[in-house]
């Protein structure tokens, strides 16, 4: 993926546990996802984020992470 295929519409922080610094920092990006499939991107964020909580050995993990989404509108 270059410059030319696709424009960052913006970043948001799903699980925020503390300072980046400090957490190991899981990014989800929207590459392929078009303009008109963000809302699609964003849910597909939150069922990994649910799936993830639901996970047995995620659970003692998470206090130590931060799951950051950067949606892009690919061409």
């Amino acid at each position: 993926m270059g410059r030319n295929d696709g424009t960052v519409l913006g970043t948001t922080t799903v699980l925020n546990n503390g300072s980046n610094q400090r957490r190991a920092n899981i990014v989800l990006l929207a590459e392929g996802y078009t303009d008109n499939q963000q809302a699609d991107f964003n849910r597909d964020c939150y069922d990994f984020l649910d799936a993830m909580l639901a996970d047995r050995w995620f659970r003692y993990l998470v206090p130590g992470i931060n799951v950051h989404r950067v949606n892009v509108a690919s061409n």
